[in-house]
């Protein structure tokens, strides 16, 4: 994560929840600092907002908190590339149906569903390559995604200059049964 995306971040976080939010790289990272600060304060009285990015593997670190006590996780913030998985887009409908029917009892997660809206973007530039297939032209059809809707509620656009695909970002934060709920982001 680079500093001034950490410095905007923050100063996001301060301005809308009035915190000192503090930025953990991991799961590992967060339960550790959580460990720490709760030793010697009050984990949901100290004015800190803890706050971590999708990156860090959202079950497992609902799951490490959750072992130290619901007051570690109740209130954590993570980001999200993805929108809710217990939401009504109909990407999120579709990747449930097909995680019911090809890995049966597998609950959904953040981290598959970032995979499944992965993989609907590979097939949409495979489709429009055609059955001529090599690097080069592959990367030029992903440059040449505009605009492309595969059920997120935002479209998916590429270009020679910008490799992300997605400029949205969802917010989640942990409830008090370790479970993400959605929360806005301006």
């Amino acid at each position: 994560m680079g500093c001034r995306f950490r410095q905007y971040y923050r100063s996001y976080l301060a301005e809308a929840y009035g915190e000192n939010p503090r930025l953990f790289a991991s799961h590992n990272n967060l339960g550790h600092k959580a460990r720490l600060h709760g030793s010697h304060c009050h984990w949901t009285h100290d004015k800190h907002l803890y706050t971590s990015v999708s990156f860090v593997g959202s079950t497992a670190l609902a799951e490490e908190l959750m072992l130290l006590g619901k007051k570690y996780a109740t209130g954590v913030i993570v980001t999200q590339v993805v929108p809710a998985v217990d939401g009504h887009s109909s990407l999120v409908l579709d990747f449930k149906s097909a995680l019911a029917k090809y890995f049966p009892g597998e609950p959904p997660d953040y981290v598959s569903l970032e995979g499944y809206v992965d993989a609907n973007v590979l097939i949409a530039a495979l489709q429009r390559n055609r059955p001529q297939l090599d690097t080069e032209k592959l990367v030029g059809t992903f440059e040449g995604l505009r605009d492309l809707d595969i059920g997120l509620g935002t479209p998916v656009i590429f270009s020679r200059s910008d490799h992300q695909g997605v400029h949205r970002v969802w917010g989640t934060q942990l409830d008090e049964t370790g479970h993400y709920q959605p929360i806005f982001l301006q």
